[in-house]
């Protein structure tokens, strides 16, 4: 299977990552079924990613990529300017049917060189307690993990009654380039 990623500029090839992204909204809706009620400013954000596309991604700061498979659109990931020197690795989404085969890694190689291309010398991302796979991949490639770098605004009362698996809530990753 040979992959192939590139940015994402044309109309059409967005239509591809809003297609993605929609996609990444139902497997996380899936996912985190139980709690979908705490992930409505999320699934907010992603939408209002989908309506400016490509948004806080774009160049000069920013990189929104596609990975390919065969002529057709297997991934997405993006990069945005996140402070001095620190970006964030941002919308990583690899669907089922293609997972398996070194696509996520190949997308992250690919922003990573980028980022490095625009000087930055710091990426940080965010993941979900449940996306192992994408934990032993940032892991594998050098991300270490961080203490947060927003305040998820989560109390306490509420952290309490979710299913343990969740509780500890986003991890927090970073890499220095």
């Amino acid at each position: 299977m040979a992959v192939k990623i590139r940015p994402a500029r044309s109309a059409e090839e967005l239509d591809h990552v809003r297609r993605l992204y929609r996609g990444f909204i139902d497997w996380q809706a899936r996912t985190y079924n139980d709690v979908n009620y705490l992930l409505q400013d999320f699934y907010q954000a992603i939408e209002t990613d989908i309506a400016s596309l490509p948004g806080e991604y774009a160049p000069p700061g920013g990189s929104l990529v596609l990975a390919w498979v065969d002529g057709k659109a297997a991934g997405t990931g993006a990069l945005m300017f996140f402070g001095e020197q620190t970006c964030e690795l941002k919308r990583m989404f690899v669907p089922a049917k293609f997972q398996g085969h070194g696509i996520g890694r190949a997308m992250v190689e690919f922003l990573i060189q980028e980022a490095r291309s625009l000087g930055y010398e710091r990426m940080v991302l965010e993941t979900g307690p449940r996306q192992l796979a994408a934990q032993k991949l940032y892991v594998g490639m050098g991300f270490r993990e961080i203490e947060p770098y927003y305040d998820l605004e989560i109390p306490d009362e509420v952290i309490a009654r979710l299913p343990e698996d969740i509780q500890r809530g986003v991890i927090f990753m970073e890499m220095h380039l």
